[in-house]
């Protein structure tokens, strides 16, 4: 799978060439906002013949993108970014540790 990489305006936009969209689920896009990552909106768009992955920065980082082969034909295509603090100070405050509050007694209606 032959793949591009184009730096936008605020956006991350990864071409896979000649990569078709079978589900329309796979278009619904994946807020981040509230993760710690560069990524506030990822979505796959239609691009001809090919599949583009749009990412929505909120900072001005390229990541590395990498595609491995596997089985049946398939191939995983991987984005990484540098480790950091990307949340807004906003967020981060409500952000927590990621732990969960699980109360002792079931919550009644």
């Amino acid at each position: 799978m032959t793949h591009r990489v184009e730096n936008q305006q605020g956006r991350v936009v990864i071409i896979l060439e000649g990569v078709g969209i079978h589900l329309r689920n796979t278009r619904l896009p994946l807020e981040t906002r509230y993760f710690n990552t560069p990524v506030t909106r990822a979505k796959v768009e239609r691009r001809g013949r090919d599949a583009a992955l749009v990412l929505e920065m909120r900072s001005n980082i390229t990541p590395v993108v990498t595609v491995q082969p596997a089985e049946q034909g398939y191939h995983y295509l991987f984005v990484e970014f540098p480790a950091g603090n990307y949340l807004p100070a906003e967020l981060a405050g409500r952000a927590g540790n990621g732990s969960v509050t699980v109360p002792a007694e079931p919550i009644s209606n």
